[in-house]
């Protein structure tokens, strides 16, 4: 009798893969969810039914949208909930990424719900007092005041909302304070504030971010990195934020989805003229028609996302530029990327129609080519 061969544990790239490629299903699955709620909410008559109620109640329009909104985003997050967390508790335990308990998950879901919800009303309620104050080319001012709110909330970020999830504390360590500081100095820029933040308590991963503008921008490195990274990668990653800070690429992106919301609104009130005599709404102004609204802006969004992410591609090369130019060798780099694969489970070699509508990063295997030629110039 043959004895049986042990199972091998799949290689690290195969298990990236199908990690990818079961998030890749999610997200297409919530894409195509989303639209047939909103389709049947509007087709249904729901959507009246629920503003008709809210207004017989109070006819004030601040409190008939904000009433409306309430309901309209507890529904749907009930009606993804399921899918939620499926994505992001039984995935990410099956692959062993998460130490969160299905409690403490819960509890942070939770918090992001009120945070979306609070800042979803504002956004809602400036979304329609503009249109009742503009019936026609309400485009314009919204797309004014929304980006006013949006470079409000991105200083407020890492004071503010990233406490809310992470304990944030300077970072430690003396050498290694030093030798980033040296490294700004080097690169020609400076560091404000350097803080780790606990993601180990909800996840294996490793992550590092500039966060904030002005007086309240961060340098934020995840304890995991500092954890799995050498003092040398930990540079490289810091080098490669601060390509960011220098290329004031924080800002060129803002400019983009400046443009890209600017068009989508603007689109969005050309269609809404069209299609809002079709239903039995009050008139443009009417929150009923949200779920249209937000129909349109989600296939305007689909369409600049390629876009969007081909542009996030180009600024995070001349970042990885500027990192490959001020650190001590290219080996780092590519060691901190190897490190970042394997850690993160990132697919290092996605599909090419893949890369292109859904990556706002470079693959890992474009980005330790890259590391290569400029080792070998």
């Amino acid at each position: 009798m043959m004895e049986e061969e042990p199972r091998r544990a799949p290689h690290p790239q195969q298990r990236a893969k199908q990690y990818h490629r079961i998030h890749l299903k999610l997200s297409l699955s919530r894409f195509a969810l989303s639209l047939a709620i909103l389709l049947s909410i509007l087709l249904s008559g729901a959507s009246i039914s629920l503003r008709s109620a809210i207004q017989s109640l109070n006819s004030h329009p601040w409190l008939v949208v904000g009433g409306y909104g309430l309901v309209f985003y507890l529904l749907i997050e009930l009606l993804f909930l399921p899918l939620s967390y499926y994505s992001g508790y039984v995935v990410e335990h099956r692959f062993r990424l998460s130490t969160q308990s299905r409690r403490a998950w819960l509890r942070e879901r939770g918090k992001g719900i009120g945070l979306s919800f609070l800042l979803g009303l504002l956004m809602l309620e400036v979304f329609y007092g503009i249109i009742r104050e503009y019936p026609r080319g309400w485009w314009l001012p919204v797309t004014g005041v929304f980006v006013f709110i949006f470079i409000i909330l991105a200083r407020l970020a890492p004071v503010v909302f990233l406490p809310i999830f992470f304990k944030l504390k300077e970072l430690e360590g003396e050498e290694l304070i030093r030798r980033l500081r040296e490294l700004a100095e080097r690169a020609g820029t400076k560091v404000r504030g350097i803080y780790q933040i606990d993601l180990s308590r909800k996840s294996k991963t490793v992550n590092a971010a500039l966060a904030g503008w002005g007086k309240t921008r961060r340098l934020v490195l995840s304890d995991t990195l500092l954890q799995n990274f050498t003092p040398e990668e930990t540079e490289t990653v810091v080098a490669h934020e601060l390509g960011h800070q220098v290329g004031h690429h924080i800002w060129k992106m803002m400019a983009l989805q400046t443009i890209t919301m600017g068009l989508s609104l603007f689109l969005c009130e050309r269609g809404l003229r069209r299609t809002i005599p079709l239903f039995p709404f009050q008139g443009v102004d009417d929150v009923a028609g949200l779920p249209l609204v937000i129909l349109m802006m989600s296939l305007l969004g689909l369409v600049f996302l390629p876009l969007m992410n081909a542009y996030s591609r180009h600024m995070e090369r001349r970042a990885d530029r500027f990192s490959l130019g001020n650190i001590e060798s290219p080996e780092f780099f590519i060691s901190a990327m190897d490190k970042l694969a394997e850690l993160n489970l990132a697919d290092k070699s996605p599909h090419p129609v893949v890369e292109f509508l859904f990556y706002s990063h470079p693959p890992i295997s474009k980005r330790i080519r890259e590391a290569e030629r400029f080792m070998a110039s």
